[in-house]
């Protein structure tokens, strides 16, 4: 990818939209990008991060095992948005494992030379804050989608819970991220819709 492309890309992300010239040029400098294949992972539970992992192209998704060694996926992330930025900041383990559901490109950004550079812009460091507050929120809401025991009680609790990601995502996106097959989820919401539990509108499904 060339320098052009990645500056476009960081331009295009919230965090680092204002910055100026020179601020991207520094930014440039301390970034690198890094391609994956689908089922690729880009880190593991329990893995120490040194850069701040931001998803250019593709899509990830965040899971964790449970006791009895079933995956469950706690996040789904789309492009122009940073994974697991809590535990770069604080140097801390990965709490879950990241896999690509599709072709992806990622952006690192050297963390050591980001806190030391841009950190101390106010502007950055609260735009941070939110994005750390927002995360919190999407995956306290999945886990507890995940602990549902039915597909169907999982796909109400979703769109219960997700107002604005469930626009977003395509349905297949969200079996992936319930933990369902495509074919579980349409069937499970065609009988949803029958009965009337939910109704489909120009933006997608909504719980009556």
């Amino acid at each position: 990818m060339h320098q052009t492309e990645l500056a476009r890309i960081l331009k295009e992300t919230s965090l680092f939209k204002n910055l100026d010239e020179k601020q991207l040029e520094e930014l440039l400098s301390i970034s690198r990008v890094k391609k994956y294949k689908k089922e690729n992972v880009i880190f593991y539970e329990g893995e120490e991060s040194h850069s701040l992992i931001l998803l250019a192209e593709g899509m990830v998704k965040i899971s964790k095992h449970n006791s009895k060694g079933d995956r469950v996926n706690i996040g789904i992330f789309k492009p122009n948005s940073f994974i697991a930025e809590a535990v770069t900041l604080k140097q801390a383990p990965f709490p879950a494992t990241a896999y690509c559901e599709v072709d992806t490109t990622v952006v690192f950004i050297e963390i050591d030379a980001f806190r030391n550079n841009f950190l101390k812009d106010s502007n950055i460091s609260y735009m941070i804050i939110e994005s750390l507050l927002n995360k919190i929120r999407i995956i306290e809401t999945n886990i507890e989608i995940n602990i549902a025991s039915t597909a169907k009680e999982k796909i109400l609790s979703f769109y219960k819970k997700n107002q604005t990601l469930r626009l977003e995502l395509k349905n297949y996106e969200i079996a992936s991220l319930l933990g369902i097959s495509p074919e579980t989820f349409s069937r499970n919401l065609k009988q949803l819709e029958k009965d009337g539990v939910v109704f489909k509108s120009n933006k997608g499904y909504t719980i009556k």
